[in-house]
């Protein structure tokens, strides 16, 4: 497990850090002795967000009771934390059947700041494209094209007037 990208953390049913990766303690720039000391995960929990490396929440005794639930659960829960240093983290609760959980953390950053880019252009181009008043096509051929327009949108134009205004004159490009 040491040698994974992703995080891991496993606590036993008495919330203690049993095992953790190499990965864990460098994601949370935690001292290892004070890991080696089996620390609970409410004590870790307290000290990342002391030194603010947990999502800020307004109630965050609710936000750690609601974490903890993972130790009463029988299916693992998925949580998306957006820590204050702007990261972004998929964080995984996988009870363990002995008791205990082991936590999963995945830095999703530079995922969730691609699929941000995304939708914000999708947004715009979407946007564009409803305001203009002419049609726009890409992609497809032309004639296809303007006969299904022809039949399903007639925005005051008649179809002669639509396939005129599609077709490309004959006597373009020579001279």
């Amino acid at each position: 497990l040491d040698q994974l990208p992703t995080a891991v953390a496993i606590f036993d049913r008495n919330k203690r850090l049993v095992y953790h990766n190499d990965a864990y303690a460098k994601l949370w720039q935690m001292n290892p002795g004070f890991l080696d000391q089996q620390p609970t995960d409410s004590e870790i929990l307290d000290r990342l967000r002391a030194d603010q490396r947990v999502p800020s929440e307004s109630d965050y005794k609710a936000w750690k009771q609601n974490l903890f639930e993972a130790y009463r659960a029988t299916e693992p829960a998925r949580h998306i934390w957006h820590l204050p240093d702007g990261r972004s983290l998929d964080v995984v609760a996988h009870p363990n059947p002995q008791g205990g959980v082991t936590y999963l953390y995945d830095d999703t950053t530079r995922a969730y700041e691609l699929e941000t880019r995304f939708n914000a252009l999708n947004r715009t181009q979407s946007e564009t494209l409803e305001t203009l008043r002419e049609g726009v096509a890409a992609g497809e051929d032309v004639t296809a094209l303007r006969d299904r327009v022809g039949e399903v949108f007639d925005r005051g134009l008649t179809r002669s007037r639509l396939i005129a205004r599609t077709e490309v004159p004959a006597a373009a490009g020579s001279g």
